[in-house]
């Protein structure tokens, strides 16, 4: 069984640089992509693609931050604010489920869960209330499950582990709330939109 949501957005993984607050040790702070294409002359829009607004300072090549966007992954930050937003647009957010890559660092209580098939790839199927997305089995290393949702299929999020964005699937006041939201990066989207690293077209035809 499928479902298709009227509304549809992508939220973009931030990249990472380390910095001192009041000569205490480093922190980490999270850029935007729309911050990124000030430094590099290049246009935000909903299908940039983070080669072609990096140019190249992408792949570690870049002083001004430490970490490229995380693939498979939105931050502990990103996950803390989805459940503050999507939690209003459910009426079961205390059931809640996730599915978790059987190839990411898990617990071994995870690991003796239902597994389900989907494409390619394994994953373990979890439930409980929407805040259990921000929990991590490694504390160094935060990870957010691949697929998360609620039990009245009010929404859906999917982080795929080769992508460096997040896409959710919701109704068009959930998708606007997430879109207009100034503590998280996202961008309203078709259901039909490319996701490969050649979608971003515009920045592609403005050169390096």
């Amino acid at each position: 069984m499928t479902y298709d949501f009227p509304a549809y957005a992508r939220v973009f993984h931030p990249a990472i640089r380390m910095v001192k607050v009041d000569g205490e040790e480093a922190k980490e702070e999270e850029l935007s992509w729309s911050y990124v294409c000030t430094v590099t002359g290049r246009t935000p829009h909903a299908a940039m693609q983070w080669e072609s607004i990096a140019g190249s300072l992408a792949g570690g090549n870049s002083p001004l931050w430490s970490t490229d966007p995380w693939p498979g992954s939105l931050t502990r930050n990103q996950v803390t604010r989805l459940v503050a937003i999507l939690g209003a647009h459910t009426v079961t957010p205390q059931r809640c489920y996730f599915a978790m890559w059987t190839g990411a660092d898990l617990r071994s209580s995870d690991r003796a869960a239902p597994t389900v098939q989907l494409g390619i790839r394994e994953m373990v199927l979890l439930s409980g209330p929407i805040e259990a997305s921000t929990a991590s089995s490694d504390p160094d290393h935060f990870q957010s499950p691949s697929l998360w949702w609620p039990e009245d299929h009010a929404w859906c999020v999917a982080t795929d582990v080769d992508l460096d964005s997040t896409y959710v699937g919701g109704s068009r006041e959930c998708v606007e709330a997430l879109t207009t939201d100034d503590h998280i990066e996202a961008m309203p989207i078709s259901a039909g939109d490319s996701v490969t690293r050649d979608s971003d077209r515009l920045n592609a035809a403005e050169g390096p």
